[in-house]
């Protein structure tokens, strides 16, 4: 496969076009001269110059993710949670109102799901191309299906445990009743680890039952059902304020617990057929992660992020909203592994692996390889041409 015939970043900026105009100008300027021979040398060095004049403007021209280059092209996109999801859609509406995309000559057609079965359902059946949503695609990878990762969106655990307030301690957990939204699920393994980590035995020290996504456990919380849960941000902001118990992300000490729990996806088919979008797609969102992380930009970046992230059913104060921005932004703990590198790291791969495994979802002697799944081609190509 042959991927963007040797893609150059792309570049229609102002300081791109001034070179071809000044190297024009010297063209037009240079000296005349009365022998032949200066004339020839003349002549063919404003030759030579026109040439480099018209390399640079062809450089620009043949990128194929240069508005112009061709018609823009529409990407259809599944986004767990919708555009409002702060680790999921957000960052596609984002990248979509910067401007990022239509950069890249790309379109957007985003479609919100709530459950993993319709967007890889929308998947298998051509409905999306790209699907941005948990891990749940390398359990159909490894029942045959056409999937594969080309991007590792968040590669660690990004759920904070809150618990009620007589709780104060990871000691005092011992014998507490913890509410997930899956028993066997990434956000239960995510918090064993760090009980594990912090000194318990989450097999016997902890008990845990299904009580829904954050939203709906930290209402079991509220309520009293249960006495602790992985809240996933601004959840972990708001229950602080309430006076809830915060844990941190890892205990103290110890590092975030590495876990694959956002993944671009789509099939090897639609991706070796459409390499170059794909890839342009890739530098849309490189160009807003870039901008996201400068903090110049952070006072633009959340005044266009609260209108997005306020867009579904959400009535979590801005402040907690700013707080859960500059957390996956700034934090040193948690920003590298949500919405940074863009790769997919093994461990994080394999931790994801050994949930569905224990859990039933997939026979050990199924399961698809890292390398048979992951496919950095695509990132990889986009952040050469972003250099």
């Amino acid at each position: 496969m042959v991927l963007l015939g040797g893609l150059t970043a792309c570049s229609s900026s102002d300081d791109d076009t001034a070179t071809a105009d000044d190297d024009s100008a010297r063209v037009s300027e240079a000296p005349s001269s009365t022998g032949d021979d200066d004339g020839a040398d003349s002549a063919a060095s404003a030759d030579d110059t026109a040439a480099d004049a018209e390399t640079d403007t062809a450089t620009v021209v043949e990128d194929p993710c240069a508005p112009g280059a061709s018609e823009p092209t529409l990407v259809t996109v599944g986004l767990q949670t919708g555009r409002h999801g702060m680790t999921t859609g957000y960052w596609i509406a984002m990248a979509e109102e910067f401007g990022y995309f239509e950069e890249v000559n790309i379109e957007i057609d985003d479609v919100a799901a709530s459950s993993a079965t319709d967007l890889l359902n929308g998947l298998t059946a051509g409905e999306l191309e790209v699907n941005v949503m948990g891990s749940a695609g390398m359990i159909s990878a490894s029942q045959g299906a056409d999937m594969i990762a080309v991007a590792g969106a968040v590669n660690s655990s990004i759920w904070e445990p809150i618990s009620a307030s007589e709780f104060q301690t990871w000691d005092d957990l011992r014998g507490a009743t913890i509410g997930v939204s899956n028993v066997n699920g990434v956000n239960a393994h995510a918090f064993r680890q760090m009980a594990e980590l912090a000194g318990l035995d989450p097999e016997t020290d902890l008990e845990f039952i299904q009580a829904g996504a954050t939203a709906e456990a930290f209402l079991a919380l509220r309520g009293g059902q249960i006495d602790a849960l992985p809240a996933a941000p601004p959840t972990n902001f708001l229950a602080a304020d309430e006076g809830f118990t915060t844990y941190g992300f890892a205990p103290e000490g110890t590092d975030v617990p590495k876990i694959s729990a956002l993944q671009i996806l789509t099939s090897r088919e639609w991706a070796e057929s459409n390499d170059v979008v794909l890839t342009c797609f890739m530098r849309g969102i490189l160009r807003l992660i870039d901008f996201v992380e400068d903090p110049s930009n952070r006072d633009e970046v959340i005044e266009v992020s609260l209108p997005i992230l306020q867009g579904g059913s959400s009535t979590i104060e801005d402040e907690h909203l700013i707080q859960a921005i500059e957390l996956y932004i700034d934090d040193p703990l948690l920003a590298p592994y949500v919405w940074h590198d863009l790769h997919l790291p093994e461990d994080s791969f394999q931790a994801a692996m050994d949930i569905f495994i224990a859990g039933g979802s997939i026979e050990a002697d199924n399961a698809i390889a890292y390398e048979d799944f992951v496919d950095h081609t695509y990132i990889d190509a986009a952040i050469a041409a972003e250099e």
